[in-house]
């Protein structure tokens, strides 16, 4: 990983680190006070990057199938993940 761009820095140089980020394929790192909280990358790699992460939640999702077990229908898990959602929120 490069050495991280202080936020400030960031700030004024926004453009160039998109195209570093973008032609380049850098992957920038912003840090805070010393600590990185985000990056730049560009909007190919995080194309790859969902593509994997989607591949993986697919080979997991056939291996639970697979294995059979309890079987939840969707509208019931939407209203588990809703219901947790306001739990939350209350707190």
């Amino acid at each position: 990983m490069a050495d991280p761009v202080p936020l400030t820095t960031a700030r004024n140089t926004l453009g160039e680190l998109v195209n570093r980020a973008r032609f380049g394929r850098e992957r920038v790192v912003i840090s805070e006070h010393g600590t990185p909280v985000a990056a730049i990358i560009s909007v190919a790699e995080l194309e790859e990057l969902q593509a994997t992460q989607d591949a993986a939640d697919l080979r997991s999702a056939s291996a639970a199938k697979a294995a059979g077990g309890a079987w939840i229908p969707h509208d019931r898990v939407v209203e588990i993940l809703a219901a947790d959602e306001a739990s939350e929120s209350e707190t």
